[in-house]
């Protein structure tokens, strides 16, 4: 019984070492065999056909009208044109000489005398257009004089009617602080000689405001006969300043005048 057991022993030991076996014999069937790739086909090296060439298109060729004669003159030879030439050279000094000296020779001096009863062409375009600008020059040259002829006269209307406010406005402060003021002295020697200036500023400039009235209406009225456009006259109207308005006669509304009676 010793020796089946003792087999039995070994062969259960070589179990493992078979299975091992077997599957490294069964791996090493299975590997797959390398295939070869296919060799790479060589580029084609065919080079591109030329584009055919363009066939020429037939040049049309006029046709000669019917009734219309065609003449093809050969050129002559260069001896031939050269004495040709000579031939009209040699003419031409022979008639100069058969002709004699000049009827007359026409310098500054005899041309008016020569020129008597001929006719003279004249360049009348050249002397139209030169007119024209003359006149557009001195049309605008007329423009600006009435334009800046009459936007100085408002100009100084209008300066001189606001020094006019400045100084009725300086006159009735000096008014009130004049009736305000107790003390005599001041009053007598300073606030009335200013008082009495400003009121003869303010007469000066309501002199000076009638003058330049008077210019701008004589200078409306030379540039209307003189035939000055309105809107040239015109420039500036917008610093005259407005019309006054004349002192209202009409009574204003307000509380009776009560009158103290004088102490008895």
């Amino acid at each position: 019984m010793a020796a089946p057991e003792l087999i039995r022993i070994r062969v259960r030991n070589l179990l493992p070492a078979l299975a091992l076996l077997l599957i490294a014999c069964g791996g090493a069937a299975r590997k797959p065999r390398e295939t070869p790739l296919p060799a790479p086909l060589p580029a084609a090296t065919s080079r591109p056909e030329a584009p055919p060439e363009p066939t020429p298109l037939p040049v049309p060729q006029p046709t000669p009208a019917p009734g219309t004669v065609i003449v093809v003159e050969e050129g002559g030879t260069t001896g031939e044109t050269e004495g040709g030439l000579v031939a009209a050279a040699r003419a031409e000094r022979a008639r100069r000489e058969a002709a004699g000296p000049p009827v007359a020779v026409i310098t500054d001096r005899n041309l008016k005398e020569h020129g008597r009863g001929q006719r003279l062409t004249e360049a009348v375009p050249a002397a139209r257009e030169t007119s024209a600008a003359g006149r557009r020059a001195d049309s605008q040259s007329e423009e600006r004089y009435w334009r800046e002829r009459g936007r100085a006269l408002r100009e100084r209307w209008h300066r001189t009617a606001d020094e006019l406010v400045s100084e009725r406005d300086r006159a009735a402060e000096l008014r009130v602080r004049f009736y305000a003021t107790d003390d005599p002295f001041l009053r007598d020697a300073e606030i009335k000689p200013a008082w009495d200036r400003s009121l003869e500023k303010i007469a000066a400039r309501e002199r000076e405001i009638r003058e330049i009235r008077r210019e701008l209406d004589l200078f409306l009225e030379e540039g209307q006969r003189a035939g000055a456009l309105p809107a040239w006259l015109n420039d500036g109207i917008e610093l005259e300043p407005p019309a006054e308005q004349p002192p209202s006669t009409v009574s204003e509304p307000g509380e009776p005048t009560i009158l103290a009676e004088p102490p008895r």
